[in-house]
């Protein structure tokens, strides 16, 4: 159960919505992180600069089951394709996706924050037009703990 405001409930739940919601898009992996509105214009939130880009988020479904999203980007500009091509191999690109709404938001804080998401991007498709990907959540079920063991392969030195 998400604790949405009661404005935010009003506003998703009328026909006609006077302001937008916008998508706050984080893509990022090994330090590097771009930061992307879909937008007209760019937006500050959280001391971030948004730049305007078109992409596309389809939200996955509210059920028990954990779905997937999909996230769909212009292929307008190089420098999306090469960042997501220079990802070093086995290096997931970590996706952040916050829900704003553009009415409550105030020039210099978090408010106006709805939902966040945290994904990763996995089964991309890069086309002449748009870059294509599935959006998994992240299964901390099967991370081993602790992170590191001392066996023959890890450790070759002390065996």
């Amino acid at each position: 159960m998400r604790n949405l405001t009661d404005d935010f409930t009003a506003d998703i739940e009328k026909q006609d919505i006077v302001t937008p919601l916008l998508y706050l898009l984080e893509l990022s992996y090994s330090g590097t992180t771009l930061y992307f509105v879909n937008n007209h214009q760019n937006v500050i939130s959280n001391t971030k600069t948004y730049r305007a880009f078109p992409f596309g988020f389809t939200l996955p479904p509210d059920t028990a089951t954990q779905g997937s999203a999909t996230l769909t980007i212009d292929n307008v500009d190089r420098g999306m394709a090469e960042f997501i091509l220079s990802a070093p191999v086995n290096t997931d690109i970590e996706v952040a996706v916050h829900i704003l709404d553009e009415s409550r938001m105030s020039a210099t804080a978090t408010t106006g924050i709805e939902m966040s998401y945290q994904f990763l991007l996995k089964n991309v498709k890069l086309k002449r037009n748009s870059i294509q990907g599935e959006l998994k959540y992240y299964t901390y079920l099967f991370d081993s703990f602790p992170k590191l063991r001392k066996t023959p392969n890890n450790f070759p030195g002390i065996f």
